[in-house]
């Protein structure tokens, strides 16, 4: 090798913190309700998740589908999840199918047997949203799953959505 060739690093093992979210590995069902601004339910429906461990254990892949009343799949969404040793963190993308991106960080960890992940997503140029997705009452067969947002950078919280989950498989 020449002085002007370098040589790439090989990849490090996964981090025993990419254990924390082994729980999620499988099929579930869910059930997710969204709630509107006076706490009242605005929506319910189905849908699928499915999870799976990338790169030798470095990155899970997660996804999710909704489901119709029907069991037609209606939307698609899919989260990147790996721990980042040099941040001592989960670090995340999330994306929805033929939809606009608008979220700029996902991040966070987990303390006490809960997952607290902070978001923070651009919902106008000049308009932005804190969230805190929350993984909790985590068993071997299912768990529970919430989302809260704040329009006045963390002043005052709205519960959004939450998700009851279900193994299948």
């Amino acid at each position: 090798m020449t002085d002007t060739q370098t040589t790439t690093p090989l990849l490090a093992a996964a981090p025993p913190e990419m254990q924390e979210f082994a729980f999620l590995i499988g099929i579930w069902d869910v059930h997710l309700t969204s709630y509107r601004s006076d706490g009242g339910i605005g929506l319910e429906y189905d849908g699928v998740w499915r999870a799976e461990y990338k790169n030798a254990g470095r990155v899970l892949f997660d996804e999710f589908t909704r489901l119709s009343p029907d069991k037609e799949e209606v939307s698609y969404s899919a989260t990147l999840r790996t721990f980042c040793p040099e941040t001592d963190q989960w670090e995340m993308v999330f994306l929805f199918s033929q939809q606009r991106q608008n979220v700029q960080e996902f991040n966070g960890r987990f303390e006490n047997g809960e997952g607290i992940f902070k978001v923070r997503a651009e919902i106008s140029p000049d308009r932005t949203a804190l969230g805190k997705v929350i993984f909790t009452n985590v068993e071997k067969n299912s768990f529970e799953w919430k989302l809260e947002s704040s329009l006045d950078d963390g002043e005052t919280w709205h519960l959004g959505r939450t998700m009851r989950a279900r193994r299948v498989l």
